[in-house]
């Protein structure tokens, strides 16, 4: 543990599609809000741009400052935040999705099935 405070990451992914525009306009409206919802958060939530491009998502990344004992906490209020954030503004975060094929080859060269 340490005296100086600690950082808390939180990643959440949208989908492919989403307007990145609009999703940075809402995070800019809506994220200096979240201090005052949370007495733990010390600093932000700031958001660090995006982090990946996932298979099912284009991967955002956030970090509050906090007390080294809260950074479980507040990781978790962050990822509650930014998802209700996400759903009250209509912005779709996605869900992994399996496709499943089944491939038959028929036209073996030796003749075989």
């Amino acid at each position: 543990m340490t005296k100086e405070s600690s950082v808390s990451m939180a990643k959440i992914a949208i989908e492919y599609g989403q307007d990145l525009s609009y999703v940075e306009d809402v995070l800019a409206r809506e994220l200096p809000g979240l201090k005052d919802k949370n007495e733990q958060v010390l600093e932000g939530p700031t958001y660090l741009g995006v982090s990946e491009l996932a298979d099912s998502g284009i991967v955002l990344m956030f970090m509050c400052r906090c007390k080294e004992s809260s950074v479980g906490s507040v990781g978790r209020f962050m990822n509650r935040e930014l998802l209700r954030i996400f759903s009250e503004n209509g912005i779709s975060v996605p869900f992994p999705h399996v496709t499943i094929s089944n491939w038959e080859n028929n036209d073996q060269p030796d003749g075989k099935q």
